[in-house]
């Protein structure tokens, strides 16, 4: 059995629902940061990547709380970034920075989800990431009801799909089980080296 999943889903899926006052929020924390330079014109890359970029420098435990629980709200662009925090986690002094990410990950709806991990797939040639999002696509597909497990599967592309199989063991229309369990990787978060360059992670 297949569902036809238009382009209107995925774009619908795809989209942030950042509000106003969301963007008010991250200039303000930025102007707190001293980054206040020229962000009236930021476009929504911009502003991503300037959201990341503070979650990662602040030392602040309240602004990093803060922009992690914006995130979601990003939709499918944001995994990405998040993902290549959680791979680099031993790179960050601070260590809430990857627990903080992969809750931001958890609180995302499960097609935003689908959608940006299979951005992440078509796009790392990092074998490290790649592992990251297919574990991370195996989990979700494990947790969900079968009618949604049909639609997330269709939402990978075909390339995709063969590689979580592969991944899996199991081809995935057949596998499913509840959204509410959905608990992506749980990374051990003792981080104690020196932070770098945040460009890695945007």
């Amino acid at each position: 059995m297949s569902i036809l999943i238009g382009s209107g889903f995925v774009a619908l899926h795809s989209q942030h629902t950042l509000q106003h006052a969301d963007w008010l929020a991250v200039y303000a924390l930025a102007y707190d940061e001293g980054v206040g330079e020229r962000l009236a014109a930021y476009d929504f890359e911009d502003f991503l990547g300037l959201s990341v970029y503070l979650f990662i420098t602040t030392q602040s435990p309240g602004t990093r709380q803060q922009l992690s629980q914006l995130f979601p709200k990003f939709g499918s662009a944001i995994v990405l970034p998040l993902l290549k925090i959680l791979c680099r986690k031993e790179l960050f002094v601070e260590q809430n920075i990857p627990m903080l990410a992969q809750q931001s990950l958890n609180e995302m709806t499960p097609y935003s989800l689908i959608i940006g991990l299979n951005r992440a797939l078509d796009l790392t040639g990092q074998n490290n990431l790649k592992v990251l999002a297919l574990q991370t696509v195996n989990q979700l597909l494990q947790s969900c009801e079968p009618s949604v497990h049909l639609v997330l599967s269709q939402l990978l592309s075909e390339t995709n799909r063969r590689l979580v199989s592969e991944f899996s063991g199991s081809q995935l229309p057949e596998r499913a089980i509840g959204v509410a369990g959905y608990r992506p990787d749980q990374h051990r978060l003792n981080v104690t080296v020196q932070k770098r360059k945040v460009t890695q992670c945007v």
